[in-house]
């Protein structure tokens, strides 16, 4: 309403919660008869990330026994459009990663997976997804891995347990990127 006829572009500049930018110009005419023709925009939808341990939020396990993680990826439908999609999970330097990983909801192959340490002790443990075309029509992608606590971990006062969250970072490949964390879950020593 108020334009002039003409040829126009709008570009996103604040997406809706639960959704990524999209900073693509969207371009429309507005005819001399007031008429406006265009294109729609679509919304991009945030990708979500959940954390647990043997499917819950704490565990209580002894030091040296394996438990599994689990990263679970909810996809959103234009996730073959995104040009990155990666998890990144530190470990405390109390815990240490049992050489196991696995995942559903997408071959194995499509991701990459690196294991580094800071200096600190902590063991960086990351996904990259290489063919996110492989997730069209994918609606949920499970990580899970093997971890123990070591031998000669202890709780500092007042910790109930070890904590350990996931961070998912991405870029949909029309201009939103950002990232997503998941709440802490606690692994505790039984021993």
């Amino acid at each position: 309403d108020g334009l002039d006829s003409g040829d126009y572009y709008f570009v996103e500049i604040k997406a809706p919660a639960g959704y990524v930018l999209d900073t693509t110009k969207i371009e429309f005419t507005v005819t001399k008869a007031g008429e406006v023709i265009s294109k729609s925009l679509v919304n991009y939808e945030v990708p979500t990330i959940t954390k647990d341990i043997e499917g819950a939020e704490q565990f209580d396990v002894e030091s040296g026994t394996e438990y599994t993680y689990n990263l679970t990826l909810n996809l959103p439908a234009s996730i073959h459009e995104y040009t990155e999609f990666v998890v990144t999970d530190t470990l405390d330097a109390r815990l240490t990663y049992a050489d196991d990983w696995s995942v559903t909801g997408v071959n194995k192959e499509n991701i990459a997976f690196t294991k580094t340490e800071t200096e600190a002790g902590e063991e960086v443990l990351t996904w990259t997804f290489e063919k996110l075309n492989a997730l069209k029509d994918v609606n949920q992608v499970v990580i899970s891995f093997k971890a123990e606590i070591k031998a000669d971990a202890q709780l500092v006062e007042g910790e109930t347990g070890i904590p350990n969250d996931a961070t998912l970072q991405f870029n949909n490949g029309h201009g939103g990127e950002g990232s997503v964390t998941t709440e802490e879950v606690i692994v505790k020593p039984s021993d």
